[in-house]
């Protein structure tokens, strides 16, 4: 049977002018993640003058890739349920060079496209979660700059999956 717990990562408003990873999730060399929930707002673009698509992806990185960089570190993992053990996934937000392929493997799960003014709230149900195996990872990022600064915010709920 598989088992699971779920764990929030989350970043506070900072204004980024070019294009980020938001999160980049390393799954530990025990067990698998999965993203089922993202959330992910602005602040500041409000007027139909700011009005944009935002494109963005989630990729599975696996081998030697080049993780992200220019972010946050050691981010916070914290348990959905009280009383769950802490985190083994490693997390980072806001990174602004992006991972890369190098010697490894950059995959394109998923791409779309989201309002600036709407922002993105995706749910998956357990079937078509968006996955990774043990010692991959999987990023969330922007496909493009936006047309000016963007002040961002948001949260992914990530399950490790045992079992």
């Amino acid at each position: 049977m598989i088992q699971f717990r779920v764990y929030t990562v989350s970043f506070t408003a900072s204004a980024q002018g070019g294009a980020v990873d938001w999160f980049e999730l390393v799954a530990p060399s025990s067990c698998g993640l999965s993203i089922f929930y993202l959330d992910i707002g602005q602040s500041t673009d409000y007027g139909d003058t700011q009005d944009e698509g935002i494109r963005y992806y989630i990729k599975r990185a696996s081998g030697a890739y080049t993780s992200g960089s220019g972010g946050n570190t050691g981010v916070a993992r914290v348990p959905v349920r009280s009383g769950d053990v802490s985190a083994t996934f490693t997390a980072e937000t806001l990174n602004t060079t992006q991972a890369a392929a190098g010697s490894g493997a950059l995959a394109t799960v998923h791409q779309s496209t989201f309002n600036v003014r709407v922002g993105l709230d995706k749910l998956w149900t357990p079937e078509t979660a968006i996955s990774c195996k043990a010692s991959e990872a999987l990023v969330v990022g922007m496909s493009a700059a936006p047309t000016d600064a963007v002040t961002w915010e948001g949260t992914a709920y990530v399950a490790e999956i045992m079992g």
